[in-house]
């Protein structure tokens, strides 16, 4: 089975070489290849596709790969790829196992103010 979604050339107009709208346009696409993938797949049951109203299937033709549903899974996808990433930066080291405290030298007095228990 071929998938559409990976049918993208990056010399769009084919001048030999790479202008900033086409670097633009391969950022996009490479943003929407997660939603684009699954919304093929849907396309592939007739049933459902229609249900969603996404035509992503050699008969019906690829007009919904650069949809809405296709954005919003793409964001779906990336975003808690980005956070993760983020969090493997941001680990902090293991504390190590908290050492027992030496008792104090000299008792607390009767009269300093500490946080009453309460029996109940």
């Amino acid at each position: 089975m071929e998938f559409q979604t990976f049918n993208w050339v990056m010399d769009i107009d084919g001048n030999g070489t790479l202008s900033l709208w086409e670097i633009w346009e391969t950022i996009r696409w490479v943003f929407r290849v997660p939603g684009s993938l699954m919304v093929e797949f849907i396309g592939q049951f007739p049933a459902l596709a229609h249900l969603l109203g996404i035509s992503a299937s050699p008969e019906t033709g690829y007009a919904s790969l650069d949809s809405l549903y296709s954005k919003v899974i793409s964001i779906f996808v990336w975003l808690p790829l980005l956070f993760w990433v983020l969090g493997l930066g941001s680990k902090t080291p293991r504390r190590q196992a908290v050492q027992k405290t030496e008792p104090l030298a000299l008792p607390m007095p009767e009269d300093y103010p500490v946080l009453r228990h309460y029996r109940s």
